[in-house]
């Protein structure tokens, strides 16, 4: 592991977790990318902003000097939910600026950035991952996908508003057309530095993610009919949390199309049995069409999994090795692409070597010091 940053004075800093979901905190990458740097931070006091019934699993995962609770209005993430939780949010703002220095949104989204913008813009960061596209061509309801693309738009203009901006990838500098702008950093993500051991024997192939039509797992389970008729036996894991009527939607398509013996959700799985889940895997597979890095990707790399993924702007620059990848959507050309690596060992091994020695470079302690860097920066 590398030397932790050595900051120089101590720093009061504020998080703001009030996007967060309490049903789904433990897969949101927003929110695991806070825990894993906050808790490498030397020499700093932290106080969180969040919903109140996700208390519990934040101070559970992260160290917490003082949590400022907001009300959950409904403990989901409902359009309704998140305005009156933002609104909510500016009313806790005093004690904010009594106990921080600087604070940081966890994303853009309005719950998020709003109270950070109250706080005080010039002390104020922001984490910019990725942006959803069209909602009217982007999967799911388009009323929810409506919805979430006018908090998107309120919260980059907020977001605007905020003198430091913390960007997930390369990409995302580029769409802002703030590369080597003031203020402005590129962060990174990291994988645990204790993995289990991977197996000798491995088979299958799995995903990893949110139970979201975003994740392009639609795509996944059309795709696998395709693969299933070139390779009968090979069986394909999904883990992930998300509503109960998406993952009705789809056990029913996994049941239309006569994949039940090959084809499993596993939606309750905690993180140590993840872990163990992806050790035993050949392949990763994530047909995910809007991300702004990847963690679940860096993990399967770690473990020396190859990796077959659609072509996403960010992933160009953070996984160039170690993955096949086709156009966004093209479900035949996604199932081929399996079908190429698990027919083909050699070809597997050589993107797995490509994968294992690219995520040596995901380390959570790089991403804390950009972050505290620019924390410090702000903070003057």
């Amino acid at each position: 592991m590398s030397r932790p940053y050595n900051a120089p004075t101590p720093l009061r800093v504020g998080v703001i977790l009030n996007s967060v979901d309490a049903l789904t905190l433990d897969r949101a990458g927003g929110f695991v990318h806070i825990a894993e740097i906050a808790k490498r931070w030397p020499n700093v006091t932290l106080s969180v902003m969040g919903p109140a019934n996700a208390e519990h699993l934040i101070r559970k995962s992260m160290r917490v000097d003082a949590f400022i609770s907001v009300p959950a209005f409904g403990g989901g993430i409902s359009a309704g939910s998140m305005l009156m939780r933002a609104l909510a949010a500016i009313i806790a703002v005093p004690r904010m600026r009594h106990e921080c220095d600087v604070v940081m949104a966890m994303s853009h989204s309005v719950p998020d950035v709003l109270p950070a913008v109250v706080f005080g813009r010039r002390k104020a960061a922001v984490l910019l991952w990725h942006f959803i596209g069209n909602p009217f061509t982007r999967e799911g309801s388009p009323l929810r996908n409506s919805l979430a693309f006018a908090n998107e738009l309120v919260g980059r203009a907020l977001a605007s508003l905020c003198r430091g901006r913390i960007l997930g990838s390369p990409a995302v500098a580029r769409e802002l057309k703030l590369v080597n702008r003031p203020y402005t950093w590129v962060t990174t993500n990291g994988v645990e530095e204790c993995l289990p051991a991977r197996s000798s024997n491995p088979s299958g192939s799995i995903f990893v993610g949110r139970l979201h039509p975003a994740k392009g797992l639609d795509d996944l389970i059309r795709a696998w009919a395709l693969v299933h008729e070139r390779l009968p036996s090979e069986r394909l894991t999904i883990v992930g949390r998300g509503m109960p009527a998406y993952r009705a939607h789809l056990d029913q398509t996994i049941e239309q199309l006569h994949l039940r013996d090959v084809v499993e959700i596993r939606d309750n799985v905690e993180n140590d049995e993840k872990l163990r889940l992806l050790a035993r895997s050949q392949l990763f597979v994530f047909p995910s069409k809007e991300e702004g890095w990847g963690i679940a990707i860096a993990e399967a790399m770690a473990f020396g999994l190859p990796c077959v993924t659609y072509e996403l702007p960010p992933f160009a620059d953070i996984f160039p090795r170690g993955r096949l990848h086709v156009a966004i959507g093209d479900v035949g050309a996604f199932a081929g692409a399996v079908v190429r690596a698990l027919s083909d060992s050699s070809l597997r091994d050589s993107l797995g070597a490509e994968a294992f020695e690219q995520a040596k470079a995901f380390r959570w302690s790089i991403a804390a010091e950009v972050e505290l860097r620019a924390l410090h920066e702000i903070a003057r």
